[in-house]
């Protein structure tokens, strides 16, 4: 193997360590946002890209899978592997944004249910409609 062959594997193995682990780390937190989701304490803080977090990192194993075919023959995936993955790939996030949505609406008729009042405004530490806070008093709004 030349020298240039092993740099191509090295940039392979990078690739598939990085999105290997990237897709553990968001599938930790997405997993930890839907059990606290669960918890129904007095306040509850719905993260409107939680069911996001859990299904979209699948994609980023595809994408660790093109980084492997590099490490394993240091070439470049065939077109026709790159276009079959890419469709899988973004057909995974589109799926993911389509039950994300269907998720929050699902899940904030039922705090509603459980009587849970939506608080106005942004919670703090997160950006315009990404979160909505939710209480079961409207003084534990203002907390």
């Amino acid at each position: 193997m030349s020298s240039n062959e092993h740099k191509i594997r090295l940039k392979g193995l990078w690739g598939v360590l990085f999105f290997i682990l990237f897709a553990i780390a968001i599938e930790i937190v997405g997993i930890n946002l839907v059990i606290n989701l669960y918890q129904y304490t007095e306040t509850t803080i719905f993260v409107r890209g939680t069911l996001f977090m859990v299904i979209a990192p699948l994609s980023l194993v595809l994408v660790a899978v093109l980084s492997g075919y590099v490490l394993f023959t240091g070439k470049q995936a065939p077109p026709h592997i790159q276009k079959k993955l890419g469709k899988q790939i973004l057909i995974l996030i589109i799926l993911s944004f389509l039950l994300s949505t269907l998720f929050s609406a699902f899940y904030t008729r039922n705090l509603e249910k459980e009587g849970y009042i939506r608080c106005s405004g942004v919670p703090i530490g997160y950006m315009p409609f990404m979160a909505v806070k939710f209480a079961l008093d409207e003084s534990l709004c203002k907390k």
